[in-house]
């Protein structure tokens, strides 16, 4: 039998076509909304060292100041996650914002504070107050960051004094700014870590270790041996300490 189609039932099927071609295309929409916003950007981290510098200008602790170096991650949203180790070698932990607003919380042995500030000036340095209960400021602080880690084979020998005969080895590893002052620390043979800070004047070095039975301040012009292809800087000097009246030599070769 032949059919004739109606006006009516031509529109119906026109429409019948059009909603399936447009549920066609909205079903790959919605089952892939990012795709329509944009892929948002992967968080990345990078590691990051910067010199802690605390002055108490109020308080208990008004007249005192606190240097170290900060080690941790810092990722694209701003967020650091670090340790504070202090010259005294007390540690803590840093965690918060590092960005236009920084707000960072230190808690441990080394320092128990919020840190409210900004950046100060170009170069990545930060810096801002601590604020007391009262919100006045106790103390002021900057955060200068600090180049990639050398390390150095270090050997160290009392010549003279009361520790006479001591001998003091371990990998040296510090972290300098642009201007030459560093943080680090003095990895030793049984495990333990001697806090460690100094300055390069022109490559020359000026040390100190601070170990829990004096400090030890070293100071050695700056040499270049190249036995490898590669130059490697090294260091020959003398020091005083850690005991009064103690002096030595010290020789520290690049890794």
């Amino acid at each position: 039998m032949l059919h004739v189609s109606t006006p009516t039932r031509v529109v119906r099927h026109a429409l019948a076509v059009a909603c399936l071609a447009v549920c066609a295309t909205l079903v790959p929409a919605l089952s892939h909304p990012a795709a329509a916003h944009g892929r948002l950007a992967d968080v990345t981290t990078t590691q990051v060292n910067y010199h802690v510098h605390v002055a108490y200008v109020h308080g208990a602790l008004a007249g005192r100041t606190l240097d170290g170096g900060l080690a941790g991650t810092l990722d694209s949203t701003g967020m650091l996650t670090a340790t504070l180790m202090a010259t005294s070698g007390l540690t803590a932990t840093v965690t918060g914002t590092l960005k236009a607003d920084v707000q960072l919380t230190v808690a441990g042995k080394a320092m128990h504070s919020t840190l409210s500030g900004q950046p100060a000036g170009k170069g990545g340095v930060f810096g801002g107050f601590v604020m007391d209960a009262s919100n006045a400021p106790v103390a002021s602080w900057t955060l200068t960051p600090e180049g990639a880690a050398m390390g150095f084979t270090l050997a160290a020998s009392v010549r003279s004094g009361k520790h006479k005969g001591d001998v003091l080895t371990g990998t040296l590893t510090i972290n300098a700014t642009k201007a030459g002052r560093f943080d680090g620390g003095l990895a030793l043979d049984d495990g333990s870590i001697v806090p460690a800070e100094g300055q390069l004047v022109f490559g020359n070095m000026v040390l100190t270790l601070h170990a829990s039975w004096g400090a030890l301040v070293a100071i050695a012009p700056k040499n270049t041996i190249n036995t490898t292809g590669i130059p490697q800087l090294s260091y020959t000097g003398t020091f005083v300490g850690p005991g009064t009246g103690d002096h030595g030599t010290w020789s520290a070769s690049q890794n």
